[in-house]
């Protein structure tokens, strides 16, 4: 009985583990891509595209890379253009954003959103305390050399995997000798 309850009361002190989440001062931000010709995800080989979205009203400096080219601007919303590799292939890039969580640290190091007038230091000599997140974010660069490659001309699916007829006759020896084997042991 006693290990019963001590199961139930783990059980409900991992659910509340896993249901629990930290509380915070600031938001972080949340990268909503909206828009631009990149927003799908597929882009024409060499072609520049676009992706344009917010940061869920975080006012950010932000930095956007994709295979060696950069952008950045600030505000709570954010747009670049970049231009695609004329390989095509999946590329991934990132955009990052670093943002004031609004608070001050106080004297004893923690992080706090009184005045700095309680805090035996002022806020000049701590200073802000920056944060930083990102997301990345993938284009797959598809086009016309891509579709000629896998071009399929006569209609009939092609045979990546070897040739499957040995396969079913194996199959089928295996059946019947099975078979064979559970009527022999029953007449026995």
């Amino acid at each position: 009985m006693k290990k019963t309850r001590l199961a139930i009361v783990a059980l409900l002190a991992g659910l509340v583990t896993l249901v629990a989440s930290p509380a915070q001062a600031y938001p972080d931000p949340e990268f909503g891509f909206t828009g631009g010709s990149g927003l799908d995800g597929v882009v024409a080989p060499g072609a520049s595209f676009t992706l344009s979205g917010d940061f869920g009203g975080v006012d950010c400096d932000w930095t956007a890379t994709f295979v060696g080219q950069s952008a950045s601007g600030s505000g709570t919303t954010f747009s670049f253009t970049f231009k695609a590799p004329t390989e095509p292939g999946k590329y991934t890039g990132a955009l990052v954003c670093n943002y004031d969580d609004g608070t001050t640290p106080s004297a004893s190091g923690s992080s706090s959103s009184e005045s700095a007038s309680t805090a035996s230091y002022s806020a000049a000599s701590l200073g802000e305390v920056p944060q930083t997140d990102g997301t990345p974010f993938t284009i797959t660069v598809a086009g016309a050399a891509d579709d000629a490659d896998n071009a399929d001309s006569n209609g009939v699916l092609p045979n990546t995997g070897g040739g499957n007829l040995w396969l079913l006759v194996a199959g089928a020896a295996l059946v019947i000798a099975g078979g064979g084997f559970v009527v022999a042991r029953r007449r026995a």
